[in-house]
Protein backbone atom coordinates (compact mmCIF):
# COMPACT_ATOMS: atom_id res chain seq x y z
CA UNK A 1 0.00 0.00 0.00
CA UNK A 2 1.23 3.53 -0.76
CA UNK A 3 0.39 6.75 1.08
CA UNK A 4 0.47 10.13 -0.60
CA UNK A 5 0.05 13.62 0.80
CA UNK A 6 -2.46 16.09 -0.49
CA UNK A 7 -1.92 19.81 -1.03
CA UNK A 8 -3.34 20.67 2.42
CA UNK A 9 -0.87 18.38 4.09
CA UNK A 10 -3.55 15.88 5.03
CA UNK A 11 -2.67 12.31 4.23
CA UNK A 12 -5.15 10.65 1.89
CA UNK A 13 -6.40 7.13 2.20
CA UNK A 14 -3.89 4.53 1.25
CA UNK A 15 -4.25 3.07 -2.23
CA UNK A 16 -2.70 -0.09 -3.57
CA UNK A 17 0.53 0.37 -5.47
CA UNK A 18 0.67 -0.63 -9.12
CA UNK A 19 2.36 -3.92 -9.55
CA UNK A 20 4.35 -4.99 -12.61
CA UNK A 21 2.91 -7.94 -14.52
CA UNK A 22 4.70 -11.17 -13.82
CA UNK A 23 3.93 -12.50 -17.31
CA UNK A 24 3.91 -10.52 -20.55
CA UNK A 25 1.57 -11.84 -23.26
CA UNK A 26 2.59 -11.08 -26.83
CA UNK A 27 -0.31 -11.08 -29.35
CA UNK A 28 0.03 -13.38 -32.33
CA UNK A 29 -1.09 -12.61 -35.86
CA UNK A 30 -2.87 -15.51 -37.49
CA UNK A 31 -3.61 -15.74 -41.18
CA UNK A 32 -7.25 -16.19 -42.07
CA UNK A 33 -8.84 -16.79 -45.44
CA UNK A 34 -10.70 -13.78 -46.77
CA UNK A 35 -14.44 -14.24 -47.07
CA UNK A 36 -16.16 -12.40 -49.91
CA UNK A 37 -19.87 -11.83 -49.49
CA UNK A 38 -22.44 -9.95 -51.51
CA UNK A 39 -25.63 -8.16 -50.64
CA UNK A 40 -28.53 -7.44 -52.98
CA UNK A 41 -28.88 -3.66 -53.24
CA UNK A 42 -31.28 -3.49 -56.18
CA UNK A 43 -33.57 -5.96 -57.93
CA UNK A 44 -34.60 -5.88 -61.60
CA UNK A 45 -37.65 -8.12 -61.80
CA UNK A 46 -40.40 -9.23 -64.19
CA UNK A 47 -38.47 -8.45 -67.35
CA UNK A 48 -37.96 -11.79 -69.08
CA UNK A 49 -40.27 -14.64 -69.99
CA UNK A 50 -37.42 -17.08 -70.58
CA UNK A 51 -34.22 -17.84 -68.69
CA UNK A 52 -31.63 -15.04 -68.80
CA UNK A 53 -28.49 -16.24 -70.58
CA UNK A 54 -26.29 -13.15 -70.30
CA UNK A 55 -25.84 -9.77 -68.59
CA UNK A 56 -23.44 -7.10 -69.89
CA UNK A 57 -22.55 -3.68 -68.43
CA UNK A 58 -22.08 -0.75 -70.79
CA UNK A 59 -18.86 1.26 -70.99
CA UNK A 60 -20.77 4.31 -69.69
CA UNK A 61 -21.22 2.37 -66.41
CA UNK A 62 -24.82 3.58 -66.20
CA UNK A 63 -26.69 0.97 -68.24
CA UNK A 64 -26.57 -2.76 -68.82
CA UNK A 65 -28.11 -5.41 -71.06
CA UNK A 66 -29.95 -8.55 -70.08
CA UNK A 67 -30.83 -11.19 -72.67
CA UNK A 68 -32.96 -14.30 -72.83
CA UNK A 69 -33.69 -16.61 -75.78
CA UNK A 70 -35.79 -14.06 -77.65
CA UNK A 71 -35.35 -10.58 -76.17
CA UNK A 72 -32.67 -8.11 -75.13
CA UNK A 73 -33.55 -5.44 -72.57
CA UNK A 74 -31.69 -2.26 -71.68
CA UNK A 75 -31.62 -1.15 -68.03
CA UNK A 76 -30.42 1.83 -66.04
CA UNK A 77 -28.43 0.83 -62.97
CA UNK A 78 -30.06 3.46 -60.74
CA UNK A 79 -33.60 3.02 -62.08
CA UNK A 80 -34.58 -0.59 -61.84
CA UNK A 81 -38.35 -0.13 -62.06
CA UNK A 82 -38.60 -1.00 -65.75
CA UNK A 83 -36.35 -2.00 -68.62
CA UNK A 84 -36.49 -1.00 -72.26
CA UNK A 85 -36.77 -3.67 -74.94
CA UNK A 86 -34.13 -3.04 -77.63
CA UNK A 87 -34.30 -6.32 -79.57
CA UNK A 88 -37.07 -8.85 -80.03
CA UNK A 89 -36.81 -12.04 -82.10
CA UNK A 90 -40.19 -13.46 -81.12
CA UNK A 91 -42.32 -14.09 -84.22
CA UNK A 92 -46.10 -13.79 -84.27
CA UNK A 93 -46.28 -17.54 -84.76
CA UNK A 94 -43.75 -19.48 -82.68
CA UNK A 95 -43.64 -22.16 -85.39
CA UNK A 96 -41.78 -19.62 -87.54
CA UNK A 97 -38.98 -19.28 -85.01
CA UNK A 98 -35.67 -20.08 -86.74
CA UNK A 99 -33.06 -18.98 -84.18
CA UNK A 100 -32.66 -17.93 -80.56
CA UNK A 101 -30.28 -15.58 -78.77
CA UNK A 102 -27.46 -17.35 -76.98
CA UNK A 103 -25.44 -14.38 -75.70
CA UNK A 104 -25.42 -10.55 -75.68
CA UNK A 105 -22.44 -8.29 -75.01
CA UNK A 106 -21.85 -4.54 -75.01
CA UNK A 107 -18.91 -3.18 -76.99
CA UNK A 108 -16.12 -2.33 -74.49
CA UNK A 109 -15.61 1.23 -75.82
CA UNK A 110 -18.76 2.33 -77.65
CA UNK A 111 -21.83 2.26 -75.42
CA UNK A 112 -24.15 2.48 -78.44
CA UNK A 113 -22.97 -0.86 -79.86
CA UNK A 114 -23.83 -4.35 -78.68
CA UNK A 115 -23.55 -7.79 -80.24
CA UNK A 116 -25.68 -10.89 -79.97
CA UNK A 117 -24.85 -14.45 -80.94
CA UNK A 118 -27.48 -16.90 -82.11
CA UNK A 119 -28.11 -20.61 -82.38
CA UNK A 120 -27.46 -20.39 -86.13
CA UNK A 121 -23.79 -19.48 -85.60
CA UNK A 122 -24.38 -15.83 -86.48
CA UNK A 123 -23.09 -12.76 -84.61
CA UNK A 124 -25.12 -9.59 -85.14
CA UNK A 125 -23.75 -6.16 -84.27
CA UNK A 126 -26.47 -3.67 -83.37
CA UNK A 127 -26.38 0.12 -83.04
CA UNK A 128 -28.71 1.73 -80.49
CA UNK A 129 -28.48 5.03 -82.39
CA UNK A 130 -30.13 3.55 -85.48
CA UNK A 131 -33.54 2.93 -83.92
CA UNK A 132 -35.25 2.37 -80.60
CA UNK A 133 -35.86 -1.29 -81.51
CA UNK A 134 -32.95 -2.93 -83.31
CA UNK A 135 -34.88 -4.84 -85.99
CA UNK A 136 -31.95 -4.82 -88.39
CA UNK A 137 -28.31 -5.32 -87.50
CA UNK A 138 -25.47 -3.02 -88.55
CA UNK A 139 -23.20 -6.01 -89.28
CA UNK A 140 -23.56 -9.78 -89.44
CA UNK A 141 -20.66 -12.16 -88.97
CA UNK A 142 -21.38 -15.57 -90.43
CA UNK A 143 -19.38 -18.74 -90.84
CA UNK A 144 -19.14 -20.01 -94.46
CA UNK A 145 -21.01 -23.26 -95.01
CA UNK A 146 -18.82 -26.34 -95.00
CA UNK A 147 -20.00 -28.24 -98.09
CA UNK A 148 -17.76 -31.19 -97.23
CA UNK A 149 -19.58 -31.76 -93.98
CA UNK A 150 -22.73 -33.85 -93.81
CA UNK A 151 -25.66 -31.77 -92.66
CA UNK A 152 -27.87 -33.44 -90.09
CA UNK A 153 -30.35 -32.67 -87.36
CA UNK A 154 -27.49 -32.08 -84.93
CA UNK A 155 -25.53 -29.72 -87.21
CA UNK A 156 -27.30 -26.60 -85.93
CA UNK A 157 -26.89 -27.71 -82.31
CA UNK A 158 -23.16 -28.24 -82.77
CA UNK A 159 -22.73 -24.90 -84.61
CA UNK A 160 -24.71 -22.93 -82.03
CA UNK A 161 -22.57 -20.21 -80.40
CA UNK A 162 -22.51 -20.62 -76.64
CA UNK A 163 -20.51 -17.50 -75.72
CA UNK A 164 -19.20 -14.23 -77.14
CA UNK A 165 -16.47 -11.94 -75.78
CA UNK A 166 -14.88 -8.71 -77.08
CA UNK A 167 -11.19 -7.90 -76.81
CA UNK A 168 -10.33 -4.98 -74.53
CA UNK A 169 -9.79 -2.57 -77.42
CA UNK A 170 -13.00 -3.69 -79.13
CA UNK A 171 -11.29 -4.46 -82.44
CA UNK A 172 -11.76 -8.21 -82.15
CA UNK A 173 -14.13 -10.68 -80.57
CA UNK A 174 -14.18 -14.42 -80.11
CA UNK A 175 -17.01 -16.93 -80.19
CA UNK A 176 -17.21 -20.44 -78.77
CA UNK A 177 -19.28 -23.32 -80.07
CA UNK A 178 -19.06 -27.04 -79.30
CA UNK A 179 -16.12 -27.65 -81.63
CA UNK A 180 -14.15 -24.45 -82.05
CA UNK A 181 -13.07 -21.09 -80.75
CA UNK A 182 -13.21 -18.46 -83.49
CA UNK A 183 -11.44 -15.10 -83.42
CA UNK A 184 -13.05 -12.38 -85.55
CA UNK A 185 -11.87 -9.03 -86.83
CA UNK A 186 -14.59 -6.37 -86.50
CA UNK A 187 -13.71 -5.15 -90.00
CA UNK A 188 -14.25 -8.51 -91.69
CA UNK A 189 -17.68 -10.14 -91.63
CA UNK A 190 -17.22 -12.99 -94.12
CA UNK A 191 -14.82 -15.26 -92.23
CA UNK A 192 -13.04 -15.49 -88.89
CA UNK A 193 -9.46 -14.34 -88.45
CA UNK A 194 -8.48 -17.61 -86.75
CA UNK A 195 -10.15 -20.91 -85.91
CA UNK A 196 -8.92 -22.88 -82.91
CA UNK A 197 -10.20 -26.47 -82.62
CA UNK A 198 -11.15 -27.41 -79.08
CA UNK A 199 -13.27 -30.53 -79.43
CA UNK A 200 -13.07 -32.32 -82.77
CA UNK A 201 -14.32 -35.68 -81.55
CA UNK A 202 -17.95 -34.88 -82.32
CA UNK A 203 -17.39 -34.37 -86.04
Amino acid sequence: MDHFQGRNGISNTAVPARSSPTKLTIPRIQGREAIISSNCTRSFANAHTYHINSVSVSSDEETFLSADDLRVNLWHLEKGESGFNVLDLKPENMEDLSEVITCAQFHPEHCNLFAISTSRAVVKLNDLRASALCDGSAKEFTVPDDVSRNQSFFSEIVASISDLKFSRDGKYFCTRDYETLRVWDMRKETEPLKIIPVFEQIK
